[in-house]
């Protein structure tokens, strides 16, 4: 059976909403470089794939009891803490760990040397709220 556009919004919205919605509460932290829209897209599906294995047990226990059908107020309020406010959540969490630098103070002593998420020295420094002389 072929899909429909009802199953393709569907899919779109599972798909991409949460790792859309952790990419902006990431990048309200942590100024980023400006990426191509394929690139968003990729972004965005592995930031939701991260954001479903963190939720995986909790979905498969739901939908193994049909919480759907026993308690469809329950199921929507998941819903919406999955696809919304736990992305956000993680989202945030992992832009203070990256403004703090944390991570690239773990590679540094591993002798990495990755590359900057800031796109110019201009946004890094206005971006920590300093004053130009």
């Amino acid at each position: 059976m072929p899909f429909d556009s009802y199953d393709s919004v569907l899919y779109s919205i599972i798909f991409l909403v949460p790792g859309y919605v952790m990419n902006t509460a990431f990048e309200s932290i942590v100024v980023t470089r400006s990426y191509s829209w394929q690139n968003n897209i990729l972004r965005f599906l592995i930031f939701s794939i991260l954001n479903y294995a963190l939720w995986s047990w909790f979905l498969y226990e739901a939908i193994e009891e049909t919480v759907w059908a026993n308690h469809p107020v329950y199921w929507f309020l998941s819903l919406i803490g999955v696809l919304v406010v736990s992305p956000y959540i993680v989202g945030f969490l992992f832009g203070i760990i990256s403004k703090k630098e944390w991570i690239r103070n773990i590679l540094a002593l591993l002798n990495i040397n990755p590359i900057h998420q800031v796109p110019t020295a201009w946004d890094y420094i206005m971006h920590r709220s300093s004053w130009i002389i």
